[in-house]
C-alpha cells in the first residue's frame, strides 16, 4: 500500500532525476547531517553520529549514532568536509563503512558484531583533501539497500593518525533515495 500519493517530478533546482527514471513514481531524496570527533587511533572504527548529542565511539554502537529507516531506500553519496585537521595528512586512507540490522532478526542494536557490513569505500590520499575542502563519497547503490524499519550505522577510520587537536571535527551529510511506495507500517 504507497502512503504517499504525490507524484514526484524533476527539481529546476537540483539534478534529482523525476520518479520515471528509477522506474516509480515515489522516490524521494533527503539529506541526514552528522559529526564526528577525529581521534588519534588509526585502523579503528569511529561511528558518526547523527542526534545530539554525537557520540563518536567505536563499541558500542551507541543510539546517537544511528539512523532508523522508514521507508525502503538506499544510501546513494556522501560528503565530508574536515575542520581543523588534514585529512590528506601522513598518506592517510579513509575508509567508510555502511552497516546494516534488521531489527527483527532478534539482534542486540548496540553491539557492533551484530550488524552486517555492506560496502567499505577507501578514499585514497590523492583524492581526500586538506583542512575545509569537501570530500565526495559514492556508495555502491546495488549493495547499499535498506528496507523499512533496519538500522543503518557508519563509520570511518583512517589509515594514519590525522588528528591536530582534541577540537578536530569533521561535518558530514549522506544523500538517501527513500521508496515511499514502501514505508514502515508495523512492528518489526
Amino acid at each position: 500500500m504507497a502512503y504517499n500519493q504525490t507524484t514526484w517530478g524533476t527539481d529546476t533546482n537540483t539534478n534529482a532525476p523525476n520518479g520515471a527514471s528509477l522506474n516509480t513514481t515515489n522516490f524521494q531524496y533527503k539529506t541526514i547531517h552528522g559529526i564526528s570527533n577525529v581521534d588519534s587511533s588509526a585502523g579503528t572504527d569511529y561511528f558518526i553520529g547523527f542526534y545530539t548529542p554525537a557520540d563518536t565511539s567505536n563499541d558500542p554502537i551507541s543510539p546517537h549514532n544511528r539512523i532508523l529507516w522508514a521507508t525502503a531506500g538506499v544510501l546513494s553519496k556522501g560528503y565530508f568536509v574536515a575542520e581543523d585537521y588534514n585529512p590528506n595528512d601522513s598518506s592517510n586512507i579513509r575508509d567508510i563503512k555502511i552497516f546494516k540490522l534488521t531489527p527483527n532478526a532478534g539482534a542486540d542494536v548496540g553491539e557492533k558484531d551484530n550488524y552486517t557490513l555492506l560496502e567499505k569505500v577507501a578514499i585514497s590520499n590523492a583524492d581526500l583533501q586538506a583542512e575545509g575542502r569537501g570530500i565526495i563519497i559514492n556508495f555502491d547503490e546495488t549493495k547499499c539497500v535498506f528496507e523499512a524499519g533496519d538500522i543503518m550505522a557508519i563509520a570511518y577510520s583512517d589509515s594514519s593518525d590525522v588528528q591536530d587537536s582534541a577540537n578536530d571535527d569533521t561535518n558530514w551529510t549522506f544523500v538517501l533515495r527513500e521508496d515511499w511506495n514502501n514505508i514502515i507500517d508495523g512492528n518489526i
